[in-house]
């Protein structure tokens, strides 16, 4: 059961960023000082890739603490959210061996 109403929680997932996020500036200026031309939002790919290498057939995501789900001993923007609960519980919530539900 979700804590928020309908509308706070809609008013919240709005705030969400889905690009620009914090470290894809860094990373496209990382990749521009090196030599490297991409191109980003190619509507023809499968998925959501930040940066688009057409010319060497590569992509980089860039995700954030989140969706690494790093160690809350050593990073602090990583936490599990409180709900739906049944996700978070999930046995491979979080699993690194790649494994999905």
């Amino acid at each position: 059961m979700d804590t928020l109403s309908s509308g706070e929680r809609c008013r919240r997932m709005g705030m969400v960023r889905g690009r620009d996020t914090k470290p894809e500036p860094f990373v496209r200026g990382y990749a521009h000082r090196l030599g490297y031309r991409y191109r980003l939002a190619v509507a023809d790919l499968p998925g959501p890739a930040d940066l688009v290498f057409p010319r060497y057939r590569k992509v980089i995501f860039v995700h954030g603490c989140f969706w690494h789900r790093h160690a809350a001993q050593t990073c602090a923007l990583s936490r599990s959210p409180k709900s739906p609960v049944t996700v978070v519980t999930s046995p491979h919530y979080g699993d690194s061996t790649g494994a999905r539900w």
